[in-house]
């Protein structure tokens, strides 16, 4: 999808530029003819024909673009709002389950044996992170 836009960007442009190019050869043509005396002549109007018909063709597939870059924008719309929506429930679970975990490790530190043993571990890895070593550096209490 992305790889059209540029494409449909460049036609686009292109498109617009044929078109103004096809105003501004009417509006010069018109102005002469204006100039003239009477209706536009026959032969105007034959000089006009495939300018209008070009003209035609490219209203067309400016229409049939805009149709398919509508469609590609809402497929890519609903795509990305599935994904939002699969990332926003992961996301939902994540979170139940840490507030689950939080409120087990409270209710476990809540009971001072649990709480002494944690605090105990703690100073031990410190201690052995510090480079000292049990039963020659220091000694655990029973």
């Amino acid at each position: 999808m992305t790889n059209s836009l540029p494409a449909l960007a460049a036609v686009i442009i292109t498109i617009g530029l044929v078109l103004a190019l096809g105003i501004a050869v009417g509006a010069a043509a018109t102005g002469r003819m204006a100039r003239r005396s009477g209706p536009a002549p026959a032969e105007w109007q034959s000089a006009l024909a495939p300018v209008t018909a070009s003209l035609g063709a490219l209203a067309e597939q400016v229409a049939r673009q805009e149709r398919q870059s509508t469609t590609g924008q809402v497929a890519l719309r609903t795509e990305l709002t599935t994904q939002l929506s699969q990332h926003v429930l992961t996301l939902q679970r994540s979170t139940e389950e840490v507030r689950r975990e939080a409120s087990r490790l409270a209710s476990v530190l809540g009971r001072t044996g649990a709480r002494g043993r944690w605090g105990e571990m703690q100073l031990r890895r410190l201690v052995e992170a510090a480079g000292m070593l049990e039963r020659v550096d220091f000694d655990e209490q029973s």
